[in-house]
């Protein structure tokens, strides 16, 4: 395992062709539906000793839509999801078609868009966590798993972060994500810029005044991460049921470089998307592979 230094979001950049989805800009918060925690499997999954701990994390993850595409490889290095993209497999193509699974044998050099749908996941984090933590009234409770996972996230960027100040979690109306974890830190501009072709309109921070949240909030301007929180199954830890709960990170991304020190699992792909506010177009970011990460540890998908 290596160990981690700072993850660079920007290492590098490229533009997508494809539009994104924006934060909302709903001007009330009356009558906001807020949205149930999702459970996507009642499976519980069994730990493979066959496998690395990077892909058993990948696999757990799966039934969220995260994780998806990937597989061990003989060079964990070259570790990717088996995006095909302008043209061209990312892939080794060394590897043949295996990374490409359930979804079928694909000829190279051809862009097949509902594959690259299905492996086109953002940075995710994974939660095992006790399920009496998040149950409330005898069902998965969406605002306990907002707490559980917002501790954690909290108590993390402050080590990082001194100046920081947390708000809370709240709930975007209209976002594609069900979580919003707003703080305020002298970061911000540094993180927001990333969601910029044009650095130089970057604020410094995101603005609260049109009440886009369900909730009443007392703070005007924040930044913060984007989370779509989901049980995606169930695992035995200890001998005891825990939930498998996958946050995919929307908006935000910068955050997860200080997050990489968290004791629970951030799953990275190759390359994904993220919104722009400057351009319907957005940006794609491109790590050297795929991995894992736990405990500022880099754990790979490598054959054992």
């Amino acid at each position: 395992m290596k160990k981690i230094g700072t993850i660079s979001l920007s290492l590098v950049i490229a533009a997508s062709i494809t539009g994104c989805a924006s934060t909302s800009d709903s001007s009330s918060n009356k009558g906001a539906v807020y949205p149930e925690l999702q459970v996507m499997s009642d499976k519980t999954y069994v730990w493979d000793d066959s496998i690395s701990e990077a892909l058993n994390v990948a696999r757990m993850a799966q039934p969220a839509g995260v994780g998806v595409g990937m597989q061990d490889f003989a060079d964990g290095t070259k570790a990717n999801t088996g995006r095909v993209g302008t043209g061209e497999q990312i892939f080794d193509s060394a590897l043949g078609m295996a990374g490409m699974g359930a979804f079928g044998v694909l000829s190279m050099g051809t862009l097949n868009s509902d594959v690259n749908e299905m492996l086109d996941w953002n940075p995710s984090f994974v939660f095992i966590v006790p399920t009496e933590d998040i149950i409330e009234s005898g069902k998965f409770d969406l605002k306990k798993t907002q707490k559980y996972v917002g501790n954690l996230i909290q108590d993390t960027l402050k080590t990082k972060y001194s100046d920081l100040t947390w708000y809370g979690a709240f709930h975007a109306v209209g976002d594609i994500s069900n979580t919003t974890y707003a703080f305020k830190t002298s970061e911000c501009k540094t993180a927001l810029s990333a969601h910029y072709y044009d650095l130089s309109k970057s604020t410094g921070y995101m603005n609260n005044s049109g009440k886009i949240f369900s909730e009443k909030t007392d703070f005007v301007d924040y930044c913060g991460i984007y989370v779509n929180l989901e049980v995606s199954g169930f695992f035995i830890k200890d001998g005891k049921k825990h939930a498998v709960v996958v946050g995919e990170v929307n908006f935000g991304h910068y955050f997860l470089n200080a997050l990489t020190a968290l004791d629970h699992y951030i799953i990275f792909p190759d390359t994904f998307k993220i919104v722009t506010f400057d351009s319907r177009a957005g940006k794609r970011l491109n790590y050297r592979r795929a991995f894992v990460s736990k405990n500022g540890t880099e754990l790979i998908f490598q054959t054992p």
